[in-house]
């Protein structure tokens, strides 16, 4: 999700701001068009044909850029964290299984999702947990470093809070001044390393939250990679998740294959996720840019260049 840039008063800024938003506006699109071009239509073809799944998604790309669209951006991200299995994981699936490629694209997308239900610091009490509620951080904007800045219950009631909240789904809130939003989440994960089968930090399934809000510990970007490398897999394994466990079931092939582009995913799309929150100069825009210009490791393919590329 690419969140609204803080408002100003100033008709200069606000006139920059319409020019950002319609930029992005612009790259959002070429980016759907690239996923649809090289990742849901050569997974689809098969089953539904060219025709009828490009004759979906220009009804749908219709309907989108439609001024009375009505949906707002916060609406349509409930349930995010099911949505990467939902909307991504049959894609992926077929992609894998015919042997056909993996974009920076689709990387991504599900990188994004983790980004949006990622806290912006851990809670000190079970309070989020027990309601399923937490409070994320708006992308140029600073992560929050203190308890009161980012707990949803301590913060509520405050004037300044509560000047410029805006309720887009019951219970949950967003405030575009003060770069902060609620999100729900009750994806359970219980990340184990894969070489030793062993989990880590508890012996209970806890919320994906949960694994995702702690900041780094260390300044490694390797270390970071690992670290929410294995609670990427254990997300993208879940039913409820990304729902990618069919990468590990046998088939009448080489099951090997599945399975190392399983790992070649997960190491992906930790890599992606550990810049969106950690590098100030990284926020979704300018990966996005970067991946449609074809900047770097993206040369010459742009957004269809195979995920792989990220590991190098």
């Amino acid at each position: 999700m690419i969140p609204p840039s803080p408002q100003s008063q100033t008709t200069t800024t606000t006139t920059n701001n319409n020019t950002n938003t319609n930029d992005y506006s612009k790259l959002l699109l070429q980016y759907l068009d690239s996923l649809v071009t090289h990742q849901i239509l050569p997974a689809a073809h098969e089953s539904y044909g060219t025709e009828e799944t490009m004759a979906v998604y220009n009804d749908w790309r219709g309907r989108l850029i439609h001024p009375n669209f009505g949906l707002s951006t916060f609406f349509v991200t409930q349930n995010g964290a099911a949505k990467g299995g939902i909307r991504l994981g049959p894609t992926v699936c077929d992609l894998v299984m015919g042997g056909k490629n993996v974009t920076c694209a689709t990387v991504f997308a599900l990188a994004a999702i983790l980004r949006f239900v990622t806290p912006a610091i851990p809670c000190t009490t079970t309070t989020s947990e027990d309601n399923g509620i937490y409070r994320g951080w708006l992308d140029g904007f600073d992560r929050p470093t203190t308890t009161t800045s980012a707990t949803t219950a301590q913060s509520n009631d405050d004037d300044d809070d509560t000047d410029g909240k805006v309720e887009y789904a019951d219970g949950l809130s967003y405030h575009s001044k003060q770069g902060w939003y609620e999100f729900r989440c009750s994806c359970l994960i219980q990340p184990s390393n894969p070489s030793t089968g062993t989990s880590i930090n508890s012996t209970i399934a806890r919320s994906l939250p949960h694994y995702l809000a702690p900041p780094p510990h260390s300044r490694d970007t390797q270390q970071q990679t690992n670290y929410y490398g294995d609670v990427i897999r254990s997300y993208l394994l879940k039913s409820d998740g990304g729902d990618l466990s069919h990468l590990l079931a046998p088939n009448d092939g080489d099951d090997s294959t599945t399975t190392t582009t399983l790992d070649t995913l997960v190491q992906s799309i930790s890599k992606m996720y550990v810049r969106m929150i950690t590098n100030d100069d990284a926020l979704l825009p300018v990966i996005l840019q970067e991946m449609a210009d074809g900047k770097g490791i993206y040369h010459p393919d742009g957004l269809a260049t195979d995920h792989r590329v990220l590991l190098a």
